[in-house]
């Protein structure tokens, strides 16, 4: 009787322990007009230390899984470009110094750009500089973005942060849009530019990966923190024109997650296998969607016949054969491809050694 008393309190306590939940919401910009903050990452934090980040999607949107009972602090960070700041700006700053139209709290946030305990007419004079470019930043900084505490107990949470421009006073600003599909994706990790397209519902690179420093393809790329790349016949103007071949872990940046970001840009990620499958049953299935999908075809995709490496050494196929990852994998052992063949309409689906050197695309979140 004991032992069944005892089975009996233990599979109650269980959900009090292991229970985990989301905390999700939106970053927005607090102006006139509040829209979304897309260039923006999350910071969850307990006791100080944090625990994980999160960047937020075209739609200002951020989610944490798996989080259990406890209290945290939510802050973020912002890329957005700066902006929002002229003469009115400066005169509101004004009218709040001296009682005649008082901010609201974000206005008031705005306006303290030496980040000192008041607003004065040192904070209009700042603002009124900058507007005319005789200085090019604020003592406090460019941005403020609300820090939120959040206490999570037995259910999801959902916690809005509110971003404004220093300086943007009146909320003015509308943060331009930091990408629009089918514009150029710039990488800010080291300046290169990639073409885009829509196809249906999914936003991809229309030009293959390029991103780490070269390495010769004649042993394994290394969990080193660099992003390593093999060029075709250890050519480097082979990965200009091609993009580079990563091994499957080395583009998974040694995760197993599918759809994970790897390699590809914040705000974009590794296409599964079925994302591959959407992509070409766009136009027509395996069968018949290579024609369209390769470079100079219909769809716009431009998929490069540019080889692939076969066990870390030999390269093969060149303007014959193009392969391509997906993050998806076979029992564990390999990863799954896309080959796309010369003068051929279909598309295979292999699964290859996770050793193998092959072309990356990356999908938008």
């Amino acid at each position: 009787m004991k032992r069944i008393l005892v089975f009996v309190l233990f599979i109650c306590f269980i959900p009090a322990v292991f229970s985990q939940y989301r905390i999700s919401g939106y970053v927005n910009y607090a102006g006139a007009n509040p829209v979304a903050l897309d260039s923006a990452t999350v910071v969850l934090s307990q006791g100080g230390v944090q625990i994980a980040e999160s960047p937020v999607n075209i739609y200002g949107y951020y989610q944490f899984l798996n989080v259990a009972n406890g209290t945290y602090t939510i802050t973020a960070t912002t890329t957005k470009k700066w902006g929002g700041v002229n003469s009115t700006d400066a005169f509101k700053v004004l009218q709040h110094f001296v009682n005649i139209a008082p901010l609201s709290s974000f206005g008031q946030m705005a306006a303290n750009v030496d980040n000192n305990a008041q607003i004065s007419s040192l904070d209009a004079l700042l603002i009124s500089k900058r507007f005319v470019n005789l200085i090019n930043s604020f003592p406090g900084g460019d941005w403020v973005i609300e820090t939120k505490t959040v206490v999570v107990n037995n259910q999801n949470s959902s916690v809005e942060l509110n971003a404004i421009c220093k300086g943007d006073a009146d909320g003015s600003y509308n943060p331009p849009a930091s990408f629009t599909c089918g514009g150029s994706l710039i990488d800010t990790r080291d300046g290169q530019s990639y073409t885009t397209g829509q196809f249906g519902n999914q936003c991809w690179m229309t030009k293959n990966l390029n991103i780490g420093s070269f390495v010769y393809g004649v042993g394994n790329q290394e969990n080193n923190g660099v992003i390593e790349k093999y060029c075709y016949s250890n050519i480097t103007g082979h990965c200009t024109t091609f993009g580079g071949l990563y091994q499957w872990k080395e583009m998974m940046q040694y995760d197993t997650v599918e759809s994970g970001q790897g390699i590809c840009p914040t705000g974009w990620h590794i296409p599964s296998n079925s994302e591959w499958a959407t992509l070409i049953n766009l136009y027509g299935g395996y069968g018949v969607a290579g024609v369209a999908l390769q470079s100079g075809g219909s769809a716009g995709f431009n998929a490069l016949l540019g080889g692939w490496v076969y066990n870390c050494s030999k390269f093969r196929q060149m303007y014959y054969q193009g392969y391509y990852w997906s993050s998806t994998q076979y029992w564990g052992l390999y990863g799954m491809g896309l080959m796309f063949t010369l003068q051929l309409n279909g598309i295979t689906n292999p699964y290859k050694s996770k050793d193998d050197g092959m072309y990356v695309r990356c999908v938008k979140n």
